[in-house]
C-alpha cells in the first residue's frame, strides 16, 4: 500500500486518541480572523497569539482564509465546541470553534489533530473543563463499549455476528479497514454507564478473560 493510501485508511478507520493538553495561551494577540472553514463549512475564529506574530503576517494569513484581520479583537462566543492550537512557542494560531452541537465534537477533534496537525482542547460541551474552573481537563474514565451495526448500504458484510460491523468505542480504537469509523462508532462524550447488582448497588462491568489476564500479569513482581 502506498503512503498516501495508508494515510487515507488511517483517517477513515482511526478512533479517538487525543494528542494532549493545550499549551499556555500567550497574553499578546495581534487580532482575530473570522471565516468559514473550507473543509467543515463551519465558522471559525482564529487569534494570532505570541510575540513572533506581526500585523502584516496576521493580515496575510487571514487573507488566505478569505477574510480580513480585526486588529486587537478576540474570539468570544456564548457556546463553543473547543479550541484548536497550531504552531509553536512565540507564534500560535489559536482557533476557536463556535457552536452548541455536541455531535460535531469528534469531527472537530479529528479535523484539528489528524488533518490540521494541531492540538484540540474540547469545551465543557465536548467533555472538557471551563478555564479557571479548577478542573484537571482529564476525561472521566469510560468503560470500552463494543457497538455492532449492520454494514452501510453498498458495503460488504462485516466480520461480526450475522455480518455486522463491530467496533470498540474507546481511545485508539479502529473499525474494519476500508470503513469510516464515524459510521460505526463515536468519540463524542457520553455518560459512563455502570451496572447495578441485585440489591441496586452500582458496580463496574465484569472483567473479560483478557482484562483479568492483563491485570494478573501486571501484578506479578
Amino acid at each position: 500500500m502506498s503512503r498516501t493510501g495508508y494515510l487515507v485508511v488511517l483517517a477513515l478507520t482511526a478512533g479517538c486518541g487525543p494528542k494532549g493538553p493545550l499549551p499556555e495561551k500567550p497574553a499578546s494577540n495581534v487580532g482575530r480572523c473570522v471565516y468559514v472553514n473550507g473543509f467543515s463549512q463551519r465558522q471559525e475564529c482564529r487569534e494570532y497569539r505570541g510575540d513572533s506574530w506581526t500585523e502584516d503576517a496576521a493580515v496575510s494569513d487571514c487573507k488566505g482564509e478569505g477574510s480580513a484581520l480585526e486588529v486587537g479583537q478576540t474570539c468570544v462566543y456564548a457556546a463553543t465546541i473547543g479550541e484548536c492550537v497550531l504552531g509553536g512557542a512565540g507564534k500560535y494560531t489559536w482557533i476557536v470553534m463556535p457552536g452548541d452541537d455536541a455531535s460535531t465534537c469528534s469531527s472537530a477533534q479529528r479535523g484539528c489533530e489528524l488533518f490540521g496537525g494541531g492540538v484540540f482542547g474540547p469545551s465543557p460541551l465536548c467533555g472538557g473543563v471551563a478555564p479557571g474552573s479548577g478542573g484537571t481537563g482529564l476525561p472521566t474514565f469510560q468503560w470500552p463499549e463494543q457497538v455492532c451495526k449492520a454494514p452501510k448500504e453498498g458495503e460488504p458484510m462485516g466480520r461480526g455476528p450475522q455480518g455486522q460491523v463491530c467496533t470498540w468505542q474507546m481511545i485508539s480504537a479502529a473499525t474494519e479497514e476500508g470503513r469510516n469509523f464515524e459510521d460505526y462508532a463515536s468519540c463524542d462524550p457520553r455518560t459512563p454507564r455502570r451496572r447495578r447488582g441485585a440489591g441496586g448497588e452500582l458496580r463496574a462491568p465484569p472483567r473479560t478473560e483478557r482484562s483479568h489476564q492483563s491485570h494478573t500479569n501486571r501484578s506479578r513482581p
